[in-house]
């Protein structure tokens, strides 16, 4: 895979959008859907690590061991939300779950997946302004498309990928940027693979039609234009709250999935 190859089909935001597609009625032990999506997406927000206004950088092993009992929290607390999915939704959660847990334990299990992971994170540390824009402008893109397209299912679901591959490219370049005045220049592809990886497979399922950015600005000029005009300028963009599954919440229920 090459990591910053936009036709990848991969992207933090597919991922989400994927396993939030069909909402549940049924209500879980200890809290009701409605109140466990308000729950899931605060853990979530701390989860993504980057757009979370609040995040404190690990700088140190000590931090470490903090950052991965943090991290198993808010897998945990996410997971809850699970029980208000259905079918492919829910199918799709689970298998970026695995994928999930299977990069926490490469980066927490051991003392040299934390060295790798504390090796890689210091290039963002001054750097996380700018790439948590990234997260926020996602979220702005969300609310959009959650509030104000109309139209079909295909209408919908064309917003959505092409929101996806703003937020990879994003990611993808800004990363690199502040990654690769590092030594070896391998820091921006390793945390783009970790973000790869983790969905790996969900976003060529829903945006087949929609393999890059490069074809929803080709195929569809028009929305992506809208997209633009709406971030800009960046200084005035607005640090968001929420972390982008509540947004992603409300263009399931316009589906209807």
């Amino acid at each position: 895979m090459g990591f910053f190859n936009l036709n990848s089909g991969q992207s933090v935001i597919s991922a989400l959008f994927l396993t939030v597609l069909v909402v549940d009625r049924a209500i879980s032990a200890e809290l009701s859907c409605d109140e466990q999506l308000i729950q899931s997406d605060k853990c979530l927000k701390k989860l993504l690590f980057i757009g979370d206004w609040n995040l404190t950088f690990v700088q140190s092993e000590s931090d470490m061991v903090e950052h991965c009992k943090m991290v198993k929290d808010q897998m945990n607390c996410i997971k809850k939300y699970k029980h208000c999915l259905h079918g492919l939704p829910r199918e799709l959660f689970n298998m970026v779950a695995q994928h999930a847990r299977e990069i926490l334990q490469e980066r927490c299990g051991s003392a040299k997946g934390r060295h790798v992971f504390l090796k890689h994170i210091r290039c963002l540390d001054d750097e996380n302004t700018k790439i948590s824009k990234c997260m926020d402008k996602v979220i702005i893109l969300l609310n959009f498309i959650a509030e104000e397209v109309d139209g079909s299912h295909e209408n919908l679901l064309t917003a959505s990928c092409c929101a996806g591959h703003y937020l990879l490219d994003c990611f993808m370049s800004r990363i690199s940027q502040a990654c690769k005045h590092l030594e070896g220049h391998d820091s921006g592809p390793y945390i783009v693979e970790k973000i790869n990886s983790m969905v790996a497979g969900t976003f060529d399922i829903a945006c087949s039609k929609y393999p890059s950015l490069a074809q929803c600005d080709k195929d569809h000029s028009e929305l992506m234009k809208n997209f633009r005009e709406k971030l800009t300028p960046e200084d005035k963009i607005e640090r968001q709250s929420m972390s982008p599954l509540i947004p992603l919440i409300k263009i399931a229920k316009k589906l209807k999935f």
